[in-house]
């Protein structure tokens, strides 16, 4: 910001150019759910008997991780005053002055871990012999980290006075 002064101040000027604070990071992807899983054999009958059940499905596969989250924004440089003429002294008295540098963001959440895929059918049962159960679903995959935060504060801003002689 640059003020050209011509006149005597009459009271306090506030200026304020804060650094703006950095994003928050972007949340993580959701992971993928695991693989079904397998079917169980079916039964097999004899001529007047069961020779074997039906076989319970598999277990499903665990889901993939959460993605991590992403990085939190850097903080904004608080803005430069710049104050000319030949009362830039006086003026510079004056001024009320806010340029504190901007906070840098958050990381983002880590994505939620994918879910456990189904357990396999089971083995279908014959005239002599039952069928299997159902495979018992997978365990979910774990969330992902958080983002780390940002790298750095917004530097802090400065008043320039230069007088013309």
């Amino acid at each position: 910001m640059l003020l050209d002064i011509l006149a005597d101040p009459e009271g306090t000027l506030d200026v304020d150019l804060r650094g703006q604070s950095g994003g928050s990071g972007g949340s993580g992807l959701p992971g993928m759910t695991g693989q079904p899983g397998v079917r169980g054999d079916n039964a097999a009958d004899g001529l007047f008997d069961c020779r074997g059940g039906g076989q319970n499905g598999g277990p499903g596969g665990s889901g993939t991780p959460g993605g991590d989250g992403g990085a939190g924004g850097v903080g904004g440089n608080g803005g430069t005053l710049a104050i000319l003429g030949a009362k830039a002294n006086i003026w510079a008295r004056a001024i009320y002055f806010r340029a504190k540098g901007g906070q840098s963001g958050p990381g983002g959440p880590g994505g939620l871990g994918g879910s456990g895929g189904l357990g396999g059918d089971g083995g279908s049962g014959s005239v002599h012999c039952g069928g299997g159960h159902a495979g018992p679903s997978g365990q979910p995959g774990p969330s992902g980290n958080s983002g780390r935060n940002g790298d750095h504060v917004g530097s802090d801003g400065t008043i320039l006075l230069e007088s013309e002689k």
